[in-house]
């Protein structure tokens, strides 16, 4: 008798609180799923784990490269995975991480010796009803139109035909040598977005920003902001940096959580489930309709990710194509009025 009642008060509870609460608002349009050169087998862990017990920190950069491979096999087991748990529409290949044969670009474009597993790839993701983006890690040195021309054809020449080639480039500015402050960052970041566009107008362009000193908006953000207005400014491991770029005029933000990595206590072989819980609260709280979770093939169970997932799983309203997210990215008006000169002259004050 006291289960019955006990199910009948809960019961009660359960109605009156859904006919109380308003739908949640859908507001997170795109999320994405990243995934890095794939650890070659069990041992890796293993020794993520040990070196982790001595010292309290592990990263894969500390791994030798024969340690790492892209394998077409296991990236359409990634793409499955990024189905199954139904929370993403696009699906990144990151250069973060150098494998046996090298990284998966190079100077001169697509690593040929990874041509036939990346294209492969890019097409079962379509298949399976994703969106395809790349983090390329090597670009032409000097940046510049007519090097990336060449660069960006050897995989986003529309004669490739649209299942194989990818939707969207992830630019992070440390390839752009931010780190070291360029103060030719402007120039380049332009001479990219203008070069893809050259090879295919269809692709779509974000850039992925850094924490340190650029955590806060600097000349380059504003700059960027008024040259491309419907910009995607991504910023990496937290989304502290939210309201000061809203601030700022940028009106699309992304914030990539690494739930495997946290700076400065990495441990790339598990996941920080309550920090990435308590980052995913902060992503629906300041309502970011921008997410990217990256590095998922380190540290990843099914079971984890499905759980932390379900508290944006509500607010999610998923584009299904590049030309729909075209759509829903708004505007940004920059707070500031920045030019190439102003960008040069903080960069190189950095610099020095």
């Amino acid at each position: 008798m006291r289960t019955i009642q006990l199910a009948c008060v809960l019961g009660g509870l359960l109605v009156a609180s859904t006919a109380r609460g308003a739908e949640p608002e859908k507001f997170i349009r795109l999320v994405e799923f990243q995934v890095w050169a794939d650890w070659r087998g069990p041992e890796v862990p293993r020794l993520l784990s040990n070196i982790y017990n001595e010292t309290g920190k592990s990263h894969n950069f500390q791994l030798p490269h024969h340690l790492f491979l892209w394998n077409a096999d296991r990236m359409r087991g990634w793409v499955d995975e990024a189905v199954k748990l139904g929370c993403f529409n696009l699906f990144n290949l990151g250069d973060d991480t150098r494998a046996a044969e090298g990284y998966l670009f190079n100077d001169d474009g697509l690593n040929p010796v990874f041509r036939d597993f990346y294209l492969k790839t890019v097409a079962y993701a379509h298949h399976r009803g994703m969106m395809v983006g790349v983090e390329p890690r090597a670009l032409p040195r000097p940046v510049t139109r007519e090097k990336i021309r060449k660069w960006a054809g050897t995989f986003l020449d529309p004669s490739l035909g649209k299942a194989r080639v990818t939707d969207v480039i992830k630019l992070s500015i440390e390839w752009l040598d931010a780190y070291k402050h360029n103060p030719e960052i402007a120039e380049e970041t332009e001479a990219f977005i203008e070069g893809i566009r050259e090879v295919n107008p269809e692709v779509f362009v974000y850039m992925d920003s850094l924490t340190h000193a650029w955590g806060k908006p600097r000349a380059y953000h504003y700059w960027l902001m008024a040259r491309y207005p419907k910009m995607i400014i991504s910023h990496y491991l937290n989304s502290e940096q939210v309201p000061a770029f809203r601030a700022a005029g940028a009106a699309n933000m992304m914030v990539q959580i690494n739930p495997q990595e946290y700076v400065p206590e990495n441990g790339q072989f598990f996941v920080y489930h309550d920090r990435t819980v308590k980052m995913l609260k902060d992503v629906v709280n300041k309502k970011v309709s921008l997410l990217s979770i990256a590095g998922v093939n380190y540290g990843y169970q099914f079971y984890n990710y499905d759980l932390f997932l379900d508290i944006v799983r509500p607010h999610i309203n998923l584009v299904g194509t590049v030309a729909e997210l075209r759509d829903v990215v708004k505007e940004s008006h920059p707070a500031r009025h920045v030019t190439k000169a102003d960008v040069r002259a903080e960069e190189a004050a950095a610099r020095r």
